[in-house]
């Protein structure tokens, strides 16, 4: 053929030489030969075809041959792929001058070139000329219409021609999957599914795969999520990635048909996007995790799908479902917050009847009592539900006032919560606290009256009936109403004899003998103290006291010395020591027996120097050497009082004894100045240096430091020789602490002690020890807690001593010293909260040494005696021991529970959520432990958690870390 058309052009060519032709003649046989010249050349590929062509349409553009010309140009480069050429060429065709077969020719390919130039709207109509008709480019050009009226939205027409097409071999492999996505496209999917399911039989079809998805997306459509689960596998085949859409509904589909923990692999990724299909993933990620019972995790997801707001429906269910589950977990905070996030963001719900139920649920259960208490006042109607969750939450809110020492306060909740006295249990209760809180602000009378109502609608055997007894007597006891108190007592003391739970026994016993011997029944008095010491009374030291002094009363001065001998011998550190000591030898004393007396009287002030006694016995002490007539030594005890005590009430008895004194050794002229000292120290008009003294006290009384500063430093200067200064110098040393002048406070402070005569003598120590605890100065906290222990007769006050030891010892790493502090307040110690205190602290000290299993006994057992904040430490120590030891599923479980419970207490919330995302890093559930981080960011009051938690969100980011996997 080649040879041909080679031949062919040659004797065109030849043709055209010997006629010597002119260009533009109208020589019909010169025009044919340069156009078959050019036609030759072109079926030989002749570089120069294009050439001779455009020479010759130049040359005869006359010539019948013209527009084929064009056509063959045109159908030369649609050939060769050069379809913008392909168009310039067979655009200038002139189809009144083709053939019918030519002109279907030039129409299909010119189609195909716009078409390939995606020139669609061009190409359109040109393919709809063609495709009509049994000739060889009908089928290529019904499959061409069909595909762009697919995608011009024309599905009745598409699915004509495209149909159409399918009838001839070479398009019908490929043309299933443009009919099944028309039909998907018309919402067809019965007709989609019969029609794919059909096709798919053929050996030889191609894009099969994306027709599993048209398959897959057609029967979710329909919601037969059995089938498009097995479509969407088909489609993935061995992908392990899809796209997000597709992921997500293969994931939904999975869920829908319970395949859970599939679809939790499904939806986790898309979950983690910031998007509208990543909240809805999320919200169904959450119900997944519900349904495999991982409720923490759900947690996680649900939350995040809550937050976001590109679906508000999607929203609204998943705030209630994190609400519910966090309530079902009794994180009952969170659970509030996000029910009255609720009902404030979706009020016109019809889950509003269901929130405010599960509200009053989560308000009875919880403690976080002022939210709760302002929510439901807040309230313009409430349900009985509301006014019982109203009734439990202002009594709890007034127990935890009454714990902060808050007694006005918590009068004031108890007395809103008696006012709803739906709950017969917690009314008693509420109650009996008020007559506390009452009682502990000397307001006896109210408290009497508080007391009394539960007597009114208690039973005998409730415990507050009992409580209220013995709460009533001491109210009546501490009016000085001995008579109503004493049988309160009696019948106290009678109902609890045989008791295992004692409750305040030992302590009532005491007070009825103490009672009994007020009336001077001081055999019933000795009967009582006896039971208690034979019952091992905790306070046998003043049991053993006291019935020394009755029976001193009784006139049975040896069974009382006896006594006494027994506290003195048995209990050297008892705060009743210098008691027994003088009682012993006021007894003596009395008895003549000067030399015993004043034996135990020296003892006394060598041994007890800041006892409250030592006026009366400096002075018994030298009326004993008057009457031994030793009266140098009675006149130094007397100047002593003079000088120490010029102030006290055994100063004018003393300076009688010191004239007489002074006269029978002839020292007559001295006494001049004693008395000018006392009559100083004891002015008749004393009115005007009291009322500077208590206008300072105002000050500081009402929090007016500054002032108050000046007042006291004015008063001193104004008035050095004042009785008051020692008092004042305490107050001026407090002024300048709460003022936040520290080393002016601890200054004065070390005046007040080195001076001895203020009544705040101890309370000054404390003070000294405690500003240098809070500067962390543990070393001098130390020496003045210990100097506390040596000098103080207050129970409070050793057990603050103790505590205080014991956390500086920690502080300091001396662990044997911190066991001893914490041994000492769990033996002797009268305040529980200072033996929870100590239980926490030996956990901490048996952690570091690494005793993890005896460390966590110790953390039970400070979680046993109270939900505080002692409490709420030692679960975040178990849970870190657990997390230390690398069980971090039970870590995990005990910071749940933690914040639970304890989530009041910030600084241990925060720390708790840090150490759950620690867990789930080590999990590798990175989801789980950015939720976790990005949660203390937004919701986190406690400063140093967030901060921590941006830099451990930063590092994850930082590492890339994207792998997650389930439990």
């Amino acid at each position: 053929m080649k040879e041909k058309y080679a031949g062919a052009k040659e004797s065109f060519q030849e043709y055209l030489e010997e006629t010597k032709y002119v260009a533009n003649t109208k020589d019909l046989k010169e025009a044919d030969a340069s156009y078959y010249v050019a036609y030759c050349a072109l079926n030989l590929f002749n570089p120069d075809a294009e050439k001779l062509f455009l020479q010759f349409l130049k040359d005869y553009p006359w010539s019948t041959k013209a527009s084929l010309a064009y056509f063959e140009l045109g159908n030369f480069f649609y050939n060769t792929k050069k379809y913008q050429k392909t168009i310039d060429y067979l655009e200038k065709v002139d189809k009144e001058k083709l053939a019918e077969d030519k002109l279907i020719e030039m129409r299909f390919k010119l189609g195909y070139a716009y078409f390939s130039q995606k020139e669609f709207e061009k190409a359109g109509p040109l393919f709809d000329r063609v495709k009509n008709g049994t000739h060889k480019y009908s089928y290529a050009a019904s499959y061409y219409s069909g595909y762009l009226e697919l995608k011009n939205g024309k599905y009745d027409e598409a699915l004509v021609d495209l149909k159409n097409a399918g009838q001839n071999e070479a398009y019908a492999p490929i043309v299933p999957y443009l009919l099944a996505n028309t039909y998907y496209q018309k919402g067809e999917y019965d007709k989609l599914i019969a029609y794919s399911e059909e096709a798919l039989k053929q050996k030889d079809i191609q894009e099969k795969k994306e027709l599993y998805l048209l398959l897959a997306e057609a029967q979710f459509k329909k919601k037969n999520y059995e089938k498009s689960v097995v479509f969407f596998q088909n489609y993935a085949g061995s992908q392990k990635s899809l796209p997000a859409p597709i992921q997500y509904r293969l994931g939904f589909s999975q869920y829908m048909t319970g395949k859970y923990a599939k679809a939790i692999d499904n939806l986790k990724p898309i979950a983690a996007t910031e998007d509208a299909l990543g909240q809805t993933a999320s919200y169904y990620l959450g119900l997944s995790y519900l349904k495999v019972e991982n409720k923490q995790y759900a947690l996680q997801a649900l939350g995040k799908a809550a937050q976001e707001t590109y679906s508000k429906e999607i929203q609204e269910e998943a705030l209630l479902n994190y609400a519910k589950v966090n309530a079902e977990l009794e994180n009952l905070n969170e659970a509030i917050t996000a029910l009255k996030q609720f009902s404030k963001s979706f009020p016109q719900s019809v889950h509003t009847q269901e929130v405010d139920e599960l509200l009053g649920e989560a308000f009875l259960k919880s403690n976080n009592y002022t939210e709760a208490i302002n929510y439901i006042e807040s309230l313009s109607h409430r349900s009985l539900r509301l006014n019982t969750a109203y009734q439990r939450v202002t009594f709890y809110k007034g127990i935890e006032a009454f714990n902060n020492k808050n007694f006005e306060g918590a009068v004031d909740f108890f007395s809103k919560s008696t006012s709803f006295p739906l709950d017969k249990d917690v009314f008693l209760a509420a109650s009996f606290w008020k007559g506390e809180a009452y009682s502990i602000m000397r307001q006896y009378d109210k408290a009497i009256n508080s007391y009394a109502e539960v007597f009114q609608n208690a039973e005998p055997g409730n415990v507050y009936f009992l409580k209220s007894r013995y709460g009533i007597a001491y109210a009546y006891y501490n009016k000085g109403d001995y008579e109503k108190a004493l049988p309160h007592f009696e019948k106290y003391v009678e109902a609890l004899v045989n008791a295992k739970d004692k409750l305040f026994y030992d302590d009532a016993i005491l007070r009825l003998a103490d009672l009994f011997a007020y009336n001077k029944e001081y055999a019933q008095s000795i009967k009582y103290y006896n039971q208690a010491i034979q019952n091992r009374n905790p306070e046998l030291d003043y049991a053993q006291y006291r019935k020394g002094v009755v029976q001193g009363f009784h006139n049975k001065d040896a069974e009382a010395i006896e006594s006494y001998d027994r506290v003195i011998e048995l209990y050297p550190s008892s705060i009743y020591y210098d008691d027994a000591l003088f009682g012993k030898a006021e007894l003596l004393f009395s008895e003549g027996n000067f030399e015993k007396a004043i034996s135990l009287f020296s003892q006394l002030i060598q041994e007890k120097p800041n006892s409250q006694y030592i006026p009366y016995v400096l002075n018994y002490r030298a009326i004993g050497y008057r009457n031994l007539q030793k009266y140098d030594l009675a006149i130094a005890d007397y100047t002593r009082i003079m000088q120490e005590f010029p102030s006290h009430s055994v100063a004018i008895e003393a300076l009688s004894g010191l004239q007489d004194a002074l006269n029978k050794t002839d020292r007559t002229e001295e006494f001049a100045k004693y008395r000018a000292l006392f009559a100083k120290n004891n002015p008749e008009n004393k009115s005007l240096v009291t009322i500077d003294y208590e206008a300072a006290r105002s000050l500081y009384n009402s929090q007016k430091y500054e002032k108050a500063i000046e007042a006291f430093n004015d008063y001193i200067q104004k008035y050095p020789d004042s009785p008051n200064n020692p008092n004042a110098r305490y107050f001026l040393a407090e002024s300048y602490q709460k003022a936040g002048e520290l080393e002016k406070a601890l200054a004065t402070y070390k005046e007040v002690i080195s001076e001895k005569r203020s009544d705040f003598f101890t309370r000054s120590i404390l003070r000294i020890a405690d500003i240098y605890f809070e500067q962390a100065e543990y070393n001098q906290a130390r020496k003045y807690y210990q100097l506390l222990l040596s000098q103080t007769n207050s129970a409070k006050e050793r057990s603050i001593a103790w505590g205080a030891l014991m956390e500086a010892y920690f502080k300091l790493e001396k662990y044997d010293s911190v066991q001893y502090y914490a041994d000492q307040i769990t033996q002797y110690s009268k305040f529980s909260m200072d033996a929870n205190k100590a239980s926490l602290y030996q956990g901490k000290v048996a952690y570091k040494k690494g005793e993890y299993d005896k460390a966590i006994d110790y953390f039970i057992a400070t979680i046993n005696m109270a939900k505080d904040k002692n409490a709420a430490e030692a679960k975040y120590m178990i849970a870190k021991i657990y997390y230390d030891q690398k069980k971090y599923k039970q870590s995990l479980e005990v910071l749940y529970e933690l914040n639970n419970v304890y989530y009041v207490y910030e600084e241990w919330l925060g720390k708790s959520f840090l150490l759950i995302a620690d867990n789930f890093i080590q999990m590798d559930e990175v989801f789980q432990a950015k939720a976790t981080l990005q949660s203390i960011i937004e919701k986190a009051t406690y400063k140093e958690s967030v901060k921590e938690a941006k830099k451990k969100l930063a590092d994850l980011e930082a590492q890339g870390k994207e792998g997650d996997k389930n439990e």
